[in-house]
């Protein structure tokens, strides 16, 4: 659009009637056409003078938008050549425009001020156009000061636009800004206009915090006001203060997210934090907007935020009157306001930010500060948080069971995290509070009423629902609720004297009712209990163990144990033997032993509920049964089984090994191996398991929890399990293949067949289970037996594969080779199966992920080549036609080819296939290369578009790069033709930035290849290399501030310069020529000589580590100058 007219404006502001149109009189095909008119018009270059004629002549207020853009990239693209009051007129023109005409709409005065606030920016370090900030800062004021509510508003807008500019780098490329020119950029505003601006700001919280509450449900103009100064204060509180000294080099410079930023302003800040009224404000303004839910919110963020303030600011002299410096006055005045405001129970809407307020008042100051407190302060302040806890507790639960994702998920997690703090600091307390160490009072007692709470409303939710509601998904809950119980554990252990007493009392309560509840008849008591008994477990398996490395039991727990234990002088663990033993035989008879510790005794309720179940199943009452219970009840049991089995390393590692009083009071469960109570435990379980197994093969969840257990009971006793003939007899009622979790079930057979050292213990259960499926799947496959029965087979050694360690794997291996030499056959005769062509797939991609990184031997490796070879061959002559004929659309029908390229991408990341006789081709090439040749035809974006597809090539391409560069020497230039186009697209981020660091990754590892001596330059491949040059040029310079990505671009930029040296400086001179101002021009050719002085074209590191040097300071010299678009 080389000139503009009134008829070019009239034709500007139909696009914009159509664009906003509604939607009923405007066609997609319009709207597609306005939109590429205005994609048209951004890209058009339009001149600053082009852009005033349009402002002083449209009434529109989209085109004013766009127009807007236009402006702010015209001013960018020109700047060199702009005085310096072409440019204070430009942003001011923005800004007057948009004043004097208020009635805009909202979106279009946002932008005349976001353009304004840019071009401010963009002139802040330049010396030669140094913006005059006085002129702003001026009309600013003017607007704040002015008696109009409208202008007031107008000048908030103004400085939060400002505020939001500087704060973040955000979109800053489209207009050349860099990250490093952000920096500096943000460093001096933060100088001289920050505070200023702020300052400016505060001016209005006085009047609006003198409001009554009914203004801002009804007053517009003051809702809107309000809303403004709190987007500023948002954007203030939240900033990352620049550190003091910043490194001209600095590689990365991380953007916060505003809730983990403290408000940590310098020393000059003091006269604006350390005003008495600055926090109280806050405080009254939020009072009367809490009825409004928007303005709320904004005025919780601040005050969340303003717990954060840290730092120099907060320096002074050593007392102020009662206080010891201002550090502690902040503290006390905060918490005074706090308290005050949040008395009551917060709103939902606030609960959130009031649990962070805390969280952060416990995290971003110094304990010592809490303790200088008045001690009845510190009461109310620690009560306040526990009563907090323990009134939202109903209210979370409720919400968390109807919708995972209600506010009470987060809000509850925060006020956990606040008590736990709380708790890591328990015996400091105890000390301030004047309490002895040893005496259970407040803290002990406060954390039981936490822990009584949570399960009270867990059940009370339950008996409160007239109907017992069937929707909600048990399944979940174990994952769901985890951040919270997890808690809820450390509670318990910090606390045991009052929290462990009643965990083993709750428990016994509900596992007593069950015999009486199983009698009555009555469903609904039946699924009340039920629903009781679920969440107890939970709690219970959170609370006593913990799982960093495994399940075990805290230290404290086991401390508590064996000082209870002392003081009754029960050191002797018969009456646990005893206790244990009549828990799985007698559970009816169940009863609370106060003689016994709480961890035996919780243990051993843990076994009567798990012999009850198995009685009513062994019953056949298995419709009484809940999956729901059933799987809870395996899950805690088995966390205690796993914590409480002794190690054979433990009695090894001094430091490990536990005390004689451990073992004699948990002895009964840390089994000696061939003890009674050892074998009790494993016989129970190995008839518990396998019938449930057997008899609920339909419940997945139940069964793999039932599998779980089988491998936790084996875990430190594989010989009593593998020797057991109740193993054998179980194992033979069940047909492996047939059940719903034949995987995990198998993989956990083998892996608990790997735990033993006896050979013939390895020859019964490879007799048992291992060849049976082998001989049933060739007899299958030789006989064309049915499809569904092959597929459950496959799935079975998927399981094989999957329990592979290093010193099973050449075991595993030999067996599994005439399964996978027959699978090309099968693939072939069931071609139309989705199914089994998904299986066979499948297991190929097990077998090389988990078997074959522990072979060494190059035989065996290439007899598994030798079968992925013919399996691809297959594979390309059945089933890549469909792709051809692009029959496949969408991700769930491709995934047959998802596993085949996790297949190839295994393969090659075996970098053994690197072996091969002088002069001939490596496995590894050959391979790559026929997966190359594949899947290159295929990948077109249909395809490209599923990003597990497209995901997958590039590592595959990776991968090939990487380990076998070779390839490239092989490759036909048609091939060539249809790959780096792909790669184009890639490094447009159009596919992704993980795809698209991969890609680059690829690039430089081709153009590293044809550096290597010996190695002869393919042109084609060379030229195409070259063509790359400008992509991968502007990705590196736009992400200097992304480390990985900066340092993957520098690397193959200075790989494909030395492969393609004639390319770059062509290129080079194109971009020197395509900048408008001479000097510019003269200043990025200088640039790109520092930056290419003593290069010699070598490619090694030491070049390649000056190479990265150099172009750092390249990129801090010619940030915000050089034009890239190319």
């Amino acid at each position: 659009m080389a000139a503009f007219n009134l008829e070019d404006i009239e034709r500007l502001e139909r696009a914009a009637d159509v664009f906003l149109g509604d939607p009923s009189k405007v066609t997609k095909e319009q709207r597609r056409e306005a939109e590429s008119f205005f994609d048209t018009l951004q890209k058009s270059n339009l001149s600053l003078e082009q852009c005033l004629y349009i402002f002083e002549k449209t009434s529109s207020p989209f085109v004013i938008f766009q127009v807007s853009q236009c402006l702010g990239l015209a001013v960018f693209r020109d700047w060199a050549q702009l005085s310096d009051q072409t440019v204070h007129d430009a942003y001011q023109f923005l800004l007057k425009f948009a004043i004097d005409n208020p009635h805009l709409p909202p979106f279009a005065i946002s932008e005349l001020f976001k353009c304004s606030a840019r071009i401010f920016k963009r002139g802040i370090l330049d010396e030669q156009k140094k913006n005059s900030s006085s002129a702003i800062y001026s009309l600013i004021r003017s607007l704040i000061t002015s008696e109009s509510e409208s202008y007031r508003i107008l000048g908030c807008q103004v400085i939060e636009a400002l505020a939001a500019e500087f704060s973040s780098s955000w979109g800053g490329s489209k207009y050349g800004l860099t990250w490093d020119f952000h920096i500096r950029a943000k460093r001096a505003f933060e100088s001289n206009g920050l505070k200023e601006l702020f300052s400016l700001a505060l001016q209005i919280i006085g009047s609006l915090a003198q409001q009554p509450e009914y203004v801002y449900e009804a007053d517009a103009v003051h809702v809107q006001l309000a809303q403004k100064f709190l987007g500023i204060a948002n954007i203030v509180l939240s900033w990352n203060f620049s550190p003091k000294i910043v490194n001209s080099n600095l590689l990365f410079h991380g953007e916060n997210h505003p809730s983990d930023t403290a408000f940590r302003p310098p020393e000059e800040w003091k006269d604006v934090v350390q005003n008495p009224e600055f926090v109280n404000l806050f405080f009254r303004l939020h009072s009367c907007v809490r009825r409004n839910d928007y303005l709320c919110t904004m005025s919780m963020q601040c005050i969340a935020q303003l717990a954060t303030v840290m730092g120099e600011v907060m320096g002074g002299p050593p007392t102020i009157g009662e206080f010891h410096g201002f550090h502690d006055q902040y503290l006390n005045n905060y918490l005074t306001r706090f308290l005050e405001t949040f008395e009551n129970q917060p709103a939902e809407i606030e609960i959130v930010f009031v649990a962070s307020s805390m969280y952060k008042l416990l995290t971003y100051h110094p304990l010592p500060l809490f303790f200088r407190l008045p001690t009845d302060m510190l009461r109310r302040w620690l009560s306040t948080i526990t009563t907090r806890i323990i009134t939202y507790t109903p209210i979370a639960v409720r919400g968390m069971l109807e919708d995972p994702t209600h506010t009470g998920y987060e809000a509850l997690k925060l006020l956990y995290q606040t008590w736990a703090v709380v708790l890591q600091s328990k015996n400091t307390y105890y000390k301030k509070l004047e309490i002895p160490i040893n005496n259970v009072d407040f803290l002990d007692y406060l954390t039981r009423d936490i822990v009584n709470e949570l399960l009270k409303s867990l059940i009370h939710q339950v008996d409160n629902d007239d109907e017992v509601n069937d929707d909600h998904e048990h399944e979940d809950d174990i994952i769901q609720f985890s951040d919270h119980l997890r808690q809820i554990g450390t509670f318990v252990s910090a606390c045991p004297q009052t929290t462990v007493d009643v965990l083993a009392t709750i428990l016994h309560e509900k596992v007593s009712q069950l015999p009486t509840v199983y009698s009555s008849n009555d469903w609904n008591a039946l699924r009340h209990w039920q629903e009781g008994i679920h969440w107890t477990l939970l709690v219970v398996g959170y609370s006593l163990t913990n799982e960093q490395v495994g399940a075990f039991i805290p230290a404290n727990l086991v401390n508590y144990c064996l000082d209870s234990a002392a003081k009754r002088g029960t050191a002797t663990p018969l009456d646990g033997k005893n206790f244990i033993q009549q828990c799985i035989d007698n559970p009816e008879q169940l009863v609370l032993n106060p003689n016994l510790e709480p961890i035996i005794s919780v243990f051993g309720h843990l076994l009567s509920l798990c012999s009850l179940q198995y009685h009513v199943l062994t019953r056949g009452g298995i419709g009484g049964l809940s999956p729901t219970v059933l799987r809870s009840t395996l899950w805690a049991t088995r966390r205690m089984i796993s914590a409480l089995t002794a190690r054979d390393e433990e009695g090894n590692d001094p430091i490990m090994a536990p005390s004689s009083e451990y073992y004699s009071i948990l002895q009964l469960v840390m089994m000696e191996k061939g003890s009674e109570i050892s074998l009790v435990v494993v016989n129970f379980f190995l008839n518990f398991c396998f019938d449930i197994i057997d008899k609920m093969s339909g419940e997945t969840k139940v069964c793999e929890e039932a599998i779980m257990t089988l491998l936790n009971v084996a875990d430190g006793r594989p010989q009593e399990v593998a020797g057991n003939d109740i193993f054998y007899d179980k194992l033979g009622t069940v047909k492996l293949e047939k059940v719903n979790s034949r995987r995990l079930l198998v993989s956990s057979l083998v892996a608990i067949g790997s735990m033993c050292d006896e050979p013939h213990h390895h020859d019964r259960m490879a007799n048992m289970i291992l060849k049976p499926l082998a001989e049933r799947y060739h007899h299958l496959v030789q006989t064309g037996g049915n499809f569904s029965d092959i597929v459950d087979l496959l799935e079975c050694f998927c399981g094989v594969a999957e329990a592979a360690q290093s010193f099973t794997a050449n075991i595993l291996l030999n067996y599994l080779f005439p399964i996978l030499e027959l699978c090309p056959q099968v693939l072939n005769g069931a071609k139309h199966e989705q199914a089994v062509v998904d299986s066979v797939l499948r297991l190929f991609a097990e077998v090389t992920k988990h078997l074959i990184i522990f072979i060494d031997e190059i035989e065996v490796t290439r007899k598994v080549y030798n079968i992925v070879a013919v399996l691809m061959e297959v594979y390309r002559d059945t089933q890549l036609g469909k792709y051809k004929s692009h029959l496949v659309d969408e991700e769930e029908q491709s995934s047959d080819l998802i596993y085949f390229l996790d297949v190839v991408t295994n393969i090659l990341s075996k970098d053994i296939f690197n072996s091969a006789e002088p002069g001939s081709i490596s496995d590894g090439v050959k391979i790559s290369l026929l997966e190359f040749n594949m899947l290159l035809p295929l990948m077109d974006k249909t395809l490209l578009r599923m990003p597990a597809i497209c995901s997958r090539f590039f590592k595959f391409i990776l991968y090939m790069t990487e380990l076998y560069p070779e390839t490239f020497s092989y490759v036909e230039e048609e091939t060539v033709v249809m790959l780096f186009p792909i790669m184009k697209a890639v490094l447009t981020s159009e596919y992704g930035t993980e795809v698209m660091v991969n890609c680059i990754e690829s690039i430089g590892h081709i153009a590293q290849y044809f550096l290597r001596p010996n190695v002869t330059k393919v042109d084609f491949i060379t030229n195409r290399l070259a063509e790359l040059l400008p992509d991968v040029f502007t990705i590196t310079m736009q992400n200097g501030a992304q480390l990985e990505i900066f340092k993957n671009g520098t690397t193959t930029l200075f790989n494909i310069i030395c492969c393609a040296q004639e390319g770059f400086t062509t290129y080079v001179r194109h971009l020197i020529e395509m900048q408008r101002s001479p000097e510019v021009s003269n200043n990025v050719a200088t640039a790109f000589e520092e930056l290419m002085s003593d290069f010699d074209g070598s490619c090694n590191r030491r070049q390649l580590r000056i190479f990265r040097d150099k172009f750092e300071t390249f990129l801090a010299r010619v940030k915000g100058q050089l034009c890239l678009f190319h």
